[in-house]
């Protein structure tokens, strides 16, 4: 009987869990947690995403490791700093940044992580780190255009 009464009630569990995983629309999810966004891969599980001004002009690239992408898993979430220039560059060429600003090469550590901050007439580029006693890892990189020309 115990056997019995035990048997429904995993039953039940199994059943109200399958419901709730197959109730979960397209609607469903946007509804509960918003629209979702384009990302680009621009490199092996490094994603892109962009923010754009009125004018159609990126004014944000958001640059992190995904710890999965369509074609793999990443144990690793940091980003080389090797390859942070060369994406940067890639990005944002330095022909484009303008002169450097009075705060480039500004940085903050605060416990376990810090920013770093490259200044420039056009762009500002912020670089945020994990710090510990192994390593200065990279985890993301923000670029912030100002003074942006809409184009004609």
């Amino acid at each position: 009987m115990k056997f019995a009464i035990r048997l429904i009630q995993i039953s039940f569990v199994l059943v109200f869990v399958t419901a709730s995983v197959n109730a979960q629309s397209s609607d469903d999810l946007k509804s509960k947690y918003g629209v979702p966004f384009d990302a680009f891969e621009i490199r092996p599980g490094i994603m892109m995403t962009v923010k754009f001004d009125e004018n159609r002009q990126a004014s944000e690239i958001r640059i992190e490791r995904h710890a999965a992408t369509d074609s793999e898993v990443y144990l690793d979430t940091t980003i080389p700093w090797d390859l942070s220039k060369e994406i940067v560059d890639e990005l944002v060429p330095v022909a484009e940044r303008g002169p450097k600003g009075k705060f480039s090469g500004l940085m903050l550590i605060v416990g376990g992580s810090g920013t770093s901050q490259d200044d420039y007439e056009n762009v500002s580029i912020i670089y945020y780190s994990r710090q510990s006693r192994e390593c200065s890892c990279l985890v993301a990189i923000v670029i912030k255009w100002k003074n942006r020309v809409p184009h004609q």
